[in-house]
C-alpha cells in the first residue's frame, strides 16, 4: 500500500469517528429525552426506549468490527 493510500484511509477514519460518535450522541439524548419527558402511557415512546440501546450498542459494535476488517484488509494487501 503506499503512503497516499495509507493517508487517504486515515482520513476517512476521522469521518467515520465523527459520525459514529454523532449517532451516538443523538440517541443517548433521545435515550434521556423519553427518560425524563416522555409518558408511560405511550407505546411508541416506551417501544423506543427500550430499542435505544440495542441500536448504540450496534452502531458501537458496528465500528469495532469495521475497525478491526479495515486492519486486516490492509494487512492482507500488503502481503500480496
Amino acid at each position: 500500500m503506499t503512503n497516499e493510500q495509507v493517508q487517504i484511509s486515515q482520513d476517512n477514519w476521522k469521518y467515520r469517528r465523527r459520525l459514529t460518535y454523532n449517532c451516538v450522541y443523538a440517541m443517548l439524548s433521545m435515550i434521556g429525552y423519553l427518560a425524563i419527558w416522555g409518558s408511560d402511557g405511550n407505546a411508541v415512546q416506551v417501544a423506543l426506549a427500550q430499542m435505544l440501546p440495542f441500536g448504540v450498542a450496534g452502531i458501537l459494535l458496528a465500528y469495532v468490527t469495521g475497525a478491526v476488517a479495515d486492519d486486516a484488509f490492509k494487512m492482507h494487501l500488503s502481503k500480496s
